[in-house]
């Protein structure tokens, strides 16, 4: 049947390798990376597809989805700098013979087996190089703080020249009140009343409640950044911290950003209370606040484990949260360039 599962895939096969999309694909993709943001995004899919693929392979069932073409494949990209990958490589082309015995079968099985580990230990070592890609991107990040600051100090000063806008519109009210007749106290009234519209629309003044979450954020991400920062400066020799106090560096730096993540939950939580969906835009913003949840609801543990000394995760389910948040960066980036 052409709608058939294994016709679907012929499909989808064939529409990788069309030209056309290839060439749309990299066009795209060099577009997404002109910006940090994007950088970012990329990297991140990368670097926890690197590692989900490690993780996978790591298990027998990862392994058993090696199948022949795939193993022959692997066994030739991994045979020249490893023995087990030469022995793969033999052994699974050996293996097309018809007269292989069983033992010699069950040798290749082995040997592709052991091309999948080498190929795991390869893919968590681009995962991890990639991670230090990331956290050297993230050196500038005091930077994009400092405009943030500006932002929150911007709302505060129109909070203040609209109340002041107020406080004019209503004395001046009252002073027509009193002397009605009196064109210029009209004039003064219309005056305040445009001061105090102008004032809200340089900068929207925001409520207390979102003022103090966003001094909160601003505050634990400035610790995170400096600590993350004087911890990975230290591990390269630029700063001095001795290796134990990297360790607390990097535990502080988790902390502070969970306290980031824990305001952005609850400020997500409360914006969804009272999120709609009458209309297909608010639809559009209630699916987008729900994956901003779902995204910072997987860091939160994330976090938790790097800012305690131990950690409570294993590195299978560090590798499955963290996919999550690179998958929702990765899909809004790309949609929205």
């Amino acid at each position: 049947m052409s709608d058939s599962p294994a016709a679907r895939a012929k499909a989808v096969a064939s529409a990788a390798i069309d030209p056309a999309n290839i060439d749309a694909f990299i066009v795209k993709l060099n577009k997404v990376m002109q910006t940090p943001g994007g950088i970012d995004a990329v990297l991140a899919a990368v670097c926890y597809g690197a590692r989900l693929g490690s993780v996978i392979l790591n298990t027998a069932g990862g392994r058993a989805l090696f199948h022949e073409p795939v193993r022959q494949l692997a066994a030739v990209l991994l045979a020249l700098p490893t023995r087990a990958s030469a022995s793969a490589l033999v052994l699974v082309t050996s293996s097309g013979n018809k007269n292989t015995n069983v033992t010699t079968a069950g040798a290749a099985k082995a040997a592709a087996g052991a091309s999948a580990l080498v190929l795991a230990q390869r893919l968590r070592a681009l995962g991890t190089l990639l991670t230090e890609a990331r956290m050297m991107l993230r050196l500038w990040g005091l930077l994009s703080m400092y405009v943030w600051a500006r932002q929150l100090v911007g709302q505060l000063l129109a909070r203040r020249r609209v109340a002041a806008a107020a406080q004019k519109e209503k004395a001046a009210a009252a002073a027509a009140a009193a002397e009605p007749s009196d064109k210029t106290k009209e004039g003064e009234e219309k005056a305040a009343v445009a001061e105090k519209e102008a004032a809200a629309k340089v900068v929207p003044p925001t409520s207390t409640a979102e003022t103090l979450v966003g001094w909160t954020q601003l505050l634990s991400c400035i610790v995170y950044q400096v600590t993350e920062n004087a911890a990975y400066l230290s591990g390269k020799g630029v700063l001095g911290a001795t290796p134990a106090q990297q360790g607390k560096l990097y535990r502080w730096s988790s902390r502070a950003f969970s306290v980031f993540v824990a305001a952005e939950l609850g400020r997500l939580a409360v914006q969804s209370m009272h999120q709609t969906t009458d209309t297909p835009a608010k639809k559009a913003q209630a699916l987008e606040l729900h994956k901003n949840m779902v995204r910072y609801a997987s860091l939160a543990p994330v976090m938790a484990h790097w800012g305690m000394e131990k950690g409570f995760l294993s590195d299978v389910s560090l590798t499955i949260l963290g996919c999550i948040p690179a998958a929702i960066q990765i899909h809004k980036t790309w949609k929205e360039t």
